[in-house]
């Protein structure tokens, strides 16, 4: 209701389907958000005098899964980054050193899985593998920066609603439908 007691009309169909199409890229953010999560039980765990083992291993089962499922995701956002990005963006050395962080990322995810897997849980954290999720943790919150900071706002700019609803569709999402889609160079409306 307004300040004068009338109804406020629903949005508008156009508004909706906006911040619909958008609805990718907000999936992007809130992966980024439980990533950082896990990163920070990670790092609490890990100061523990008692390493937890078994908790630790969770966290970096839950984290391996959640990178797994975004991987093509975010492959395919780079995809089309590379197409839609205007020289002036100045994306293609991040997008290629953000491939190259996620690679190394499930490397060491991996080895630190199996470290973890070997590890009492009554243990004393061994200096190495506390510095192992340390690396990881820092290297990971690193990359969830760039990404949030560079890429996803260039994306929102970039991105043409056919492109969004690619990425909808990746995610498993229904599609946004418009009429019209912007051109290489246009906005589309977002951002």
């Amino acid at each position: 209701m307004t300040s004068t007691g009338a109804r406020k009309p629903p949005p508008s169909a156009d508004a909706t389907s906006a911040s619909r199409c958008d609805a990718p890229i907000d999936l992007f953010y809130a992966a980024h958000l439980r990533h950082r999560r896990v990163c920070a039980a990670l790092a609490v765990a890990a100061e523990a005098p008692v390493l937890p083992a078994d908790e630790l291993c969770a966290l970096s089962i839950e984290l391996a899964d959640d990178l797994h499922q975004l991987d093509c995701t975010e492959q395919l956002l780079f995809d089309l980054l590379r197409r839609r990005a205007e020289p002036d963006d100045d994306i293609t050395h991040v997008l290629a050193a953000l491939a190259a962080d996620h690679a190394a990322d499930r490397k060491l995810l991996a080895d630190l899985a199996t470290a973890l897997r070997s590890t009492p849980q009554a243990r004393l954290a061994g200096h190495a593998l506390v510095k192992q999720i340390e690396r990881f943790v820092a290297r990971k919150l690193r990359s969830i920066a760039l990404e949030n900071a560079v890429v996803l706002p260039i994306a929102r700019l970039r991105l043409t609603r056919g492109d969004l609803a690619l990425l909808a569709a990746r995610f498993g999402e229904q599609p946004c439908n418009h009429q019209a889609t912007p051109q290489h160079g246009q906005s589309n409306g977002a951002g």
